[in-house]
């Protein structure tokens, strides 16, 4: 597998989509009553929906997706478990659970990209993502939005490599970051 970085990412290296999903964020404080979809806030991050869903912590070490959005369901043919983890090769699901737990921990956002294979033969997707927590409002962490983003710049890299331990279905983290949203993050 390939190697992982880990330093602090930097904004500037965000696509739009996750460009505008991190003002959003700043502007409401990560609270989680400005991501409610009936808040008249939400309305300017609305066209993001479709490319956005939930990861939930249950405080077991589990993570469960919820509202995920019609875009990556039609382009990914996702037929996604209510387990998070599960969407991931084996190998990497600890990995990705440890990840969600510093993101917890430091109240830090992570970004990266992401191969997935969809089912159907397709050929492999190659994904960039950036997830963030969203807070109640004691400040602890109710769950993580998380959105799809694709600049051509982190994708392309990826372009015509070979993963054969990719099987259909399943997504494999190539590269991840944590992003520093004021809080701090890991070094």
């Amino acid at each position: 597998m390939l190697s992982l970085l880990k330093k602090a990412f930097k904004p500037t290296d965000l696509g739009p989509n996750a460009q505008k999903f991190l003002r959003y964020w700043h502007k409401v404080g990560g609270n989680a009553a400005g991501f409610d979809v009936a808040s008249l806030q939400y309305q300017s991050i609305k066209a993001l929906h479709p490319y956005m869903f939930s990861i939930v912590p249950d405080g077991s070490g589990g993570l469960h997706m919820r509202d995920v959005g019609e875009a990556l369901q039609k382009r990914d043919e996702l037929r996604l478990p209510d387990d998070f983890l599960q969407v991931f090769v084996r190998a990497e699901q600890q990995q990705v659970a440890a990840r969600y737990d510093v993101c917890e921990d430091y109240t830090c956002g992570v970004a990266g990209t992401i191969a997935r294979r969809p089912t159907g033969g397709r050929p492999v997707i190659f994904r960039s993502f950036l997830s963030l927590p969203i807070l109640n409002d004691d400040r602890t962490l109710a769950y993580f939005i998380n959105i799809d983003d694709d600049p051509k710049q982190r994708s392309l890299k990826y372009a015509g490599i070979e993963l054969p331990y990719l099987s259909s279905g399943l997504t494999a983290v190539l590269e991840y970051e944590f992003l520093d949203i004021g809080h701090g993050a890991p070094e």
